[in-house]
């Protein structure tokens, strides 16, 4: 039987030997952050900042005024080793996203406080901190959370369990960089193009504001459209066809037959996600957890489909146990509807701007992929 090697599919010039398989803990200094007392954090801004783990998302440091927390007292001596420094790696320690939360602090964040359940990575000096990142970062040690963690509450990793994760390990520090260096070129594409999603659906938002939000209401929504039930339900769509069948998740089969030839809003009438809308086209089912509405004459569906999206449907949910919306009751919500003329104007310069978001969300899509296959190839 052949000898398994012990290095990568994907490798750099210059290198050879086989990586070694060792404990993180090996190549890692961590500690797990302060306690505060409920009185030691504070709303207010002239304190030290606090590094929570609700700061932490996937592969970034977030901020907003409602999560941000700050120290508003003097810093002794026992804080000093708790406060961080550009390039600590930081992991939220429980969660439902606990081995995904794992970011990098940034220049910004320097000096911020660490708190419990969350993780503080410095790398020793045979590793490099960026490597180490793609490391943790990673579908293996989030696979790796999953089994370890045994709690039936909420999920935690403990920073033993950390300290004991195996990993395949260039020992050429050379090497670790070079690999580091490469994937964080691909991150920081995937950083660009989310920025150029996150620019274009703020405008779409700042158009919607302007104009949905701004002029008089003029109309009601019942008198923009019609409301339509199907008793279709998943169990019947048996038949596999060409027509796309819709429920409350998008498309989730094709069936042999249809009941629906043009354009309508999709609405999910019911369950956890009441009020989420699809814009469908050509022939087309749906089953019965959806409403799909059509227009009535003079109006443009499409501009009223951007409007509904504006729509807060918390208050026309009812049922004490699973909500439920009726368009009897949303039906009622007053809406601005121009000339048609004006409307079509909008709807189709919002759907120029939604087209160019699917293309960059393709093009980021290709970028993840592109990352997957490089993280399965540069490493073992």
């Amino acid at each position: 039987m052949a000898n398994i090697l012990n290095f990568p599919n994907l490798r750099f010039p210059g290198f050879e030997g086989e990586w070694e398989v060792k404990k993180l803990g090996e190549f890692i200094d961590i500690i797990s952050g302060i306690p505060l007392k409920s009185k030691d954090i504070s709303e207010d801004e002239s304190g030290i900042p606090i590094l929570r783990g609700i700061n932490i998302t996937e592969g970034f440091i977030r901020h907003n005024k409602e999560i941000d927390r700050y120290y508003p007292n003097p810093i002794s001596d026992k804080f000093q080793k708790f406060l961080l420094e550009e390039k600590d790696l930081v992991l939220g320690m429980d969660g439902s996203k606990v081995g995904k939360n794992v970011a990098l602090i940034p220049n910004s964040d320097v000096g911020s406080i660490l708190i419990q359940r969350v993780a503080r990575i410095r790398a020793l000096s045979n590793a490099d901190i960026d490597f180490l990142f793609q490391v943790i970062f990673s579908k293996k040690f989030q696979q790796y959370v999953d089994i370890v963690n045994t709690s039936s509450g909420i999920p935690h990793i403990s920073l033993q369990q950390i300290i004991n994760y195996k990993i395949a390990f260039p020992i050429n520090l050379l090497e670790q960089k070079k690999i580091s260096i490469f994937l964080s070129l691909i991150d920081q594409r995937i950083t660009t193009q989310s920025k150029i999603i996150e620019k274009y659906e703020s405008l779409i938002k700042g158009i919607v504001d302007s104009i949905f939000k701004k002029k008089e209401k003029n109309v009601k929504l019942n008198d923009c459209l019609i409301c339509h039930s199907s008793a279709l339900t998943e169990s019947e769509v048996v038949d596999k066809g060409m027509y796309p069948v819709y429920g409350a998740a998008g498309i989730f089969a094709y069936f042999s037959q249809y009941h629906i030839n043009g354009d309508s809003i999709l609405i999910i009438k019911d369950g956890s996600n009441v009020g989420k809308l699809q814009y469908a086209s050509n022939k087309y089912s749906v089953i019965g957890t959806l409403n799909y509405l059509t227009a009535k004459d003079s109006v443009c569906l499409k501009y009223i489909y951007y409007y509904m999206q504006s729509f807060n449907f918390d208050k026309y949910k009812v049922g004490s146990g699973i909500p439920h919306i009726y368009f009897k009751d949303y039906g009622n919500e007053p809406v601005y509807c121009p000339e048609f003329t004006e409307q079509e104007k909008i709807a189709n310069a919002l759907s120029s701007i939604e087209q160019k978001i699917f293309v960059e969300k393709n093009i980021l899509e290709n970028f993840f992929k592109q990352k997957n296959y490089l993280l399965q190839n540069f490493f073992i």
